[in-house]
């Protein structure tokens, strides 16, 4: 595995301190929106990595663009990762979490949800979960197997757009790392978590929307390889959360528990790297 590089600070996380501003304004606006955190500006490209890529352009029918890149596998591919990343910033932060895998034989695909980096629009649950399943939908030709791999709310978006696939769709394995089970849910955790905003928890969360929840949808995914990861010390997606949701998935699925890792950071040495990818390596 190769070593891990120095990247800047990732503002990649649901915390209290971004939510408290957004959650009081829902309070007048009454939307899912104070989700995501989109930045435009690019930190790294693949490029200052060493890493070999192409741009990616996709289109939705009402002309919205949404952009990214896609790694090239060092060597014959072994298969093919989509990735869909947390609620902050955009690709060039999150290549972090993949930027390993191309030397381990594997295509990587990385696409930002509109309003981040340079994709167009306005990002929201409803506009993520059509950019995942757009993704899903254009790069059916790639090399096999074809995995699905969503970190943090990438994860919970993940859930409620495989649920929802056309027939022609086909998808090899999903791998979900820290997901929420519940917009509503996350939301109350985060505002119990300060003295202002503990009296409001009940009432504020009840006003965002849980039609994508993904404790709804997971029972209904399509019979693939799940692969779901938490760390035990997660303090900002609490661990209570992918243990639920794997509870309520369907067969086969596997869970790994770390014991201290932060948030999205598992995959920052050389042995779980080593660990995901015989894992990948097993999917056909």
């Amino acid at each position: 595995m190769i070593k891990r590089v120095p990247f800047v600070n990732l503002r990649r996380v649901i915390n209290a301190s971004a939510l408290l501003k957004p959650l009081l304004f829902f309070c007048l606006s009454s939307c899912t929106n104070l989700f995501f955190f989109p930045t435009k500006d690019l930190a790294v490209t693949p490029d200052t990595l060493g890493l070999e890529y192409n741009e990616l352009e996709l289109r939705h029918t009402n002309n919205t663009k949404i952009r990214g890149w896609k790694l090239a596998a060092q060597g014959k591919p072994k298969g093919t990762i989509l990735f869909f990343h947390g609620n902050a910033q955009n690709i060039s932060y999150h290549i972090e979490s993949v930027y390993w895998l191309p030397k381990a034989g594997f295509n990587v695909i990385l696409m930002d949800y509109q309003g981040y980096g340079p994709s167009d629009g306005s990002s929201s649950v409803k506009s993520a979960i059509a950019d995942i399943r757009l993704s899903l939908l254009e790069f059916q030709s790639e090399t096999r197997p074809l995995i699905l791999y969503g970190q943090s709310i990438g994860a919970s978006l993940s859930v409620a757009a495989l649920t929802s696939l056309k027939p022609e769709t086909k998808i090899d394995g999903v791998i979900l790392e820290s997901p929420f089970a519940s917009y509503q849910q996350i939301a109350r955790e985060k505002l119990r978590s300060l003295w202002l905003t503990w009296p409001l928890q009940y009432p504020l969360s009840l006003l965002i929307s849980d039609e994508y929840a993904p404790d709804k949808f997971i029972a209904n995914l399509p019979k693939m390889p799940l692969l779901m990861i938490v760390s035990k010390t997660d303090q900002v997606v609490l661990p209570h959360h992918t243990l639920d949701l794997f509870k309520k998935a369907h067969q086969p699925k596997e869970l790994w528990e770390y014991e201290s890792y932060p948030h999205i950071g598992i995959f920052q040495n050389d042995a779980t790297q080593a660990r995901l990818v015989r894992y990948l390596e097993g999917i056909q």
